[in-house]
């Protein structure tokens, strides 16, 4: 299962509309960190299911929301709830680190 990949075009529609928790990971096909990190977020987004949205956002052709959020290393994980930003993590993630953040969001 790949993660579902939103753009500049879809954000506003896909994470600001969105009901509940939303995970976007803002991510470059050329950095391998983030490539391990997407297939990290594959397994969280089977534990959690829809009680968790989980997107991709590749920065290089998406640079309206990259600059919007100022990310500016990736990975970059920003977690939202009713169009709001409401955690901001940069950088390697392990597994369970990952789920005690979701845990304490949800």
């Amino acid at each position: 299962m790949a993660l579902r990949q939103v753009t500049d075009a879809t954000f506003e529609k896909d994470v600001l509309e969105a009901p509940g928790l939303i995970l976007v990971h803002f991510w470059a096909p050329w950095a391998k960190l983030s490539r391990d990190m997407n297939r990290l977020l594959e397994l969280v987004a089977r534990r959690y299911g829809p009680r968790l949205g989980i997107v991709g956002l590749e920065i290089d052709g998406n640079p309206q929301m990259r600059e919007r959020f100022r990310v500016m290393s990736i990975p970059t994980y920003l977690f939202f709830r009713s169009g709001q930003v409401v955690e901001t993590r940069v950088g390697r993630m392990e597994m369970f680190r990952l789920y005690d953040i979701i845990d304490a969001l949800l």
